[in-house]
């Protein structure tokens, strides 16, 4: 299911999604059951929560805004509207060690979560949650993560 809305110039694609495949991480299909344990790892229980994608492209008079945040595109494979005023916002990323978020990647994330807050207008708590298989190098970019879930915990 795909709906698409305007705000001024800058249009909203979202993409309701259970099977959405990542370049990232081979995490291609999930079936309804492990969407239910990935669902319970993240979210507070007795929440009602709806999973998505999202998309962001700028239209061509975006492209020229004074705002750096809403000039180029932005791509979230998961994220979980939960009815607690928050989203959590998942990262889905392979590496066959612990991952190591670096400075320059810690950046992305976060340009990307200023887009998603300014496109949506969203006043929610955002949160956001590395999917990995070996988990996540310890660091200070590592901290700011909400939840980490790794190979193990999802298909254990």
């Amino acid at each position: 299911t795909t709906a698409t809305a305007m705000m001024g110039s800058i249009t909203i694609t979202i993409t309701s999604t259970l099977r959405r495949s990542t370049s990232s991480m081979p995490l291609v299909s999930f079936s309804a059951a492990r969407w239910l344990s990935l669902e319970n790892m993240i979210v507070v229980s007795g929440t009602i929560n709806t999973p998505c994608a999202w998309s962001y492209r700028p239209s061509e008079s975006a492209k020229s805004l004074n705002d750096p945040d809403l000039q180029t595109g932005a791509q979230i494979d998961l994220l979980i509207d939960r009815n607690d005023k928050t989203i959590t916002i998942c990262e889905m990323k392979y590496s066959d060690n612990e991952y190591v978020i670096d400075k320059s990647y810690d950046q992305r994330v976060q340009t990307r979560l200023r887009t998603f807050r300014k496109v949506t207008a969203t006043r929610k708590t955002l949160v956001t949650a590395y999917i990995t298989p070996q988990g996540l190098s310890d660091n200070m970019y590592s901290r700011r993560a909400g939840r980490q879930i790794t190979a193990e915990e999802l298909f254990g």
